[in-house]
């Protein structure tokens, strides 16, 4: 797989399950559309992609649903160093785009 991943973060899945466990404690009691999205990523990171969008199709409840959707796997797609599938100039035209949402 290319990009930055690497099968190294796999070795910290309890690391990243205790922080799902923990995200989705605070999820129970308010919803955030950050913790959703930081319960995405632990999933991504750790590996398990599949599992990762399950969830975000879930547990994202905001009108911006899709959008978003398209947007983290757009950003997920740049982080393996995969191109990107965005047709917007902006995530195009900036490399270092991180993770920073709106």
């Amino acid at each position: 797989m290319g990009g930055k991943y690497t099968n190294l973060d796999k070795k910290y899945l309890k690391v990243f399950d205790d922080d799902i466990a923990e995200e989705k404690k605070s999820l129970a009691e308010s919803y955030s559309d950050t913790t959703v999205i930081q319960i995405v990523l632990d999933y991504l990171l750790s590996g398990r992609e599949t599992q990762a969008w399950q969830e975000f199709d879930q547990l994202y409840t905001s009108l911006n649903k899709e959008a978003r959707k398209l947007e983290l796997q757009d950003r997920w797609n740049q982080y393996l160093g995969l191109k990107s599938e965005s047709t917007k100039s902006e995530s195009q035209n900036n490399s270092n785009s991180g993770w920073k949402l709106p």
